[in-house]
């Protein structure tokens, strides 16, 4: 043995229980080379004025997004203390101790649309207890007692039980 440790891939679902991976899972690798994924966004449109001629001129533009995907590469002790549940993934069924948690997780993940005023004062992953909310065009900014976030509407946040 070199004296490293030797790394997993974590990835978070939804539902709350994370999948670990060996870094050499087939099912990973675009987490794992830090792949880009194009997606066609379809076409905007957009007004650049009048011709000669008085009609007006619309220029046509392919929308795409882009995704990062960047793998979350953990030790076994780091995995073990992971606030959340996690599982082996079914093809590599990698070697790691057994999830230590059960039942539910004492991590709840949330919209930021879901905020309420039973949520203030609990503690947020990241800015601690929550004291303010604030939304705008381009999402939210959540603050707490030590910091504070910004969250696209679409995204989620994420505090404890």
């Amino acid at each position: 043995m070199n004296g490293e440790a030797t790394l997993y891939v974590l990835n978070e679902k939804g539902d709350g229980v994370a999948v670990v991976h060996t870094s050499a899972c087939g099912t990973i690798q675009h987490q794992v080379q830090q792949a880009v994924k194009w997606e066609d966004g379809g076409y905007s449109y957009e007004y650049v004025g009048k011709n000669d001629d008085g009609d007006s001129v619309i220029l046509e533009k392919p929308n795409s997004s882009v995704t990062h995907y960047e793998a979350l590469l953990v030790t076994v002790d780091e995995l073990v203390a992971w606030p959340r549940r996690y599982r082996r993934c079914q093809v590599c069924s990698p070697n790691v101790p057994d999830s230590p948690r059960t039942g539910r997780s004492d991590i709840v993940r949330m919209r930021p649309q879901s905020i309420g005023i039973r949520h203030f004062g609990r503690e947020f992953i990241g800015i601690g207890p929550l004291v303010a909310i604030t939304m705008s065009a381009d999402g939210f900014q959540i603050q707490g007692e030590s910091g504070s976030i910004s969250i696209p509407h679409d995204g989620y946040v994420e505090y404890r039980r």
